[in-house]
């Protein structure tokens, strides 16, 4: 009997629909009223807060430069969110947070 994984050259991973996840690149402090996120690189086009239900809450675009983005969190309610970050190739970069 052929061994089943002899018949597969290749073994492709699976690709979730946010694209790659790279959680251990992003750097996030707190502040009283913002989550300060420092960029892991340069190229980054637009930085997003998203709630549990996919929810948009804040949104901005970036100039494509290393460096950090502030993320007002005044009037924000408490709960999980998500960090997303999109480079100039549509990757996304996504983290937890907790507010």
């Amino acid at each position: 009997m052929d061994n089943i994984y002899n018949r597969f050259d290749i073994i492709e991973p699976c690709i979730s629909s946010v694209g790659t996840t790279e959680a251990d690149a992003l750097r996030i402090a707190r502040t009283p009223d913002a989550l300060v996120v420092t960029l892991p690189g340069d190229g980054y086009c637009l930085a997003e807060l998203i709630d549990t239900t996919g929810r948009l809450v804040w949104c901005e675009y970036l100039d494509g430069e290393p460096g950090e983005v502030s993320i007002p969190t005044t009037g924000i309610a408490s709960g999980v969110y998500v960090v997303a970050l999109t480079d100039n190739r549509g990757k996304r970069t996504v983290q937890k947070v907790g507010l």
